[in-house]
């Protein structure tokens, strides 16, 4: 560490990066700029794993935790939204109930957006068009699960059958 002019020692080891440093707090300001960085580098890499485990081995290997990060993720530039999606499915009963939760109780939750919003109920409303599209084009329907799969899905929303 070198010496400061008015006699304090100030964190900065190289010679160089001491002349860049016109006080303490741009030593400040730079570690926290440093800080911040490593942290991006960490959610990035927490991100990537995340990706690469759905593209890798599917669904099916994901958490509902894990699932609902990873839609956050894709609408949440740069924060961790893990703690988001324990709050989500902990207040809405799990994945099912974060799906259809309506948009005003998601809004409520701290780190939930439009943007947010708008991927959990975009990917809602695929799953049940895929539902309904697989159902219609088959010719027959093989078992009393699939009746009740198709009506659940188309009818759940509505008011009255």
């Amino acid at each position: 560490m070198l010496p400061r002019k008015s006699g304090h020692r100030v964190g900065v080891r190289h010679p160089l990066l001491w002349q860049a440093f016109k006080s303490s707090h741009d030593i400040a300001t730079f570690r926290k700029k440093m800080e911040k960085e490593k942290w991006q580098k960490k959610v990035a890499g927490h991100r990537g794993r995340l990706r690469d485990k759905f593209l890798d081995h599917g669904l099916h290997k994901l958490t509902d935790e894990e699932i609902i990060e990873l839609l956050l993720t894709l609408a949440t530039p740069r924060r961790d939204c893990k703690e988001t999606a324990r709050e989500l499915l902990k207040k809405f009963d799990g994945l099912r109930g974060v799906f259809e939760a309506p948009k005003e109780a998601l809004q409520a939750i701290p780190g939930i957006g439009p943007i947010n919003i708008l991927g959990i109920k975009l990917i809602h409303e695929v799953a049940r068009k895929f539902l309904e599209e697989r159902l219609r084009l088959r010719d027959y329907i093989n078992s009393s699960q699939e009746v009740f799969d198709y009506l659940y899905h188309s009818m759940r929303d509505l008011d009255k059958e």
